[in-house]
């Protein structure tokens, strides 16, 4: 199942943006799904459109919901499926419909 939200991604190169360029992203909007496979939670963002779901930004692997509050969530991750590998991530979603 997805849901359509915009993301917005809060880490460059494992560093956390700075507030400013943050608010100052629109975020990408697309179908929103969290799968798990070979028991690692993955975030992917794709097209609606798209029956291969490819991503419009970069999966975020090992994916937990670390708070919600209204209609928007924030997930944090790695960028890698293999801990080892990656670097940290967090996603701001805003469910759209």
């Amino acid at each position: 199942m997805a849901v359509k939200a915009t993301v917005k991604i809060l880490r460059t190169s494992g560093e956390r943006k700075a507030e400013r360029d943050i608010q100052a992203d629109p975020g990408r909007s697309g179908e929103l799904r969290l799968s798990m496979v070979g028991g690692v939670a993955q975030l992917n963002l794709s097209d609606p459109n798209d029956q291969q779901f490819n991503p419009l930004v970069p999966m975020l692997y090992h994916a937990r919901l670390v708070a919600m509050y209204d209609n928007r969530m924030l997930f944090q991750g790695l960028t890698a499926h293999r801990e080892e590998g990656g670097l940290r991530q967090e996603w701001s979603c805003e469910v759209t419909g």
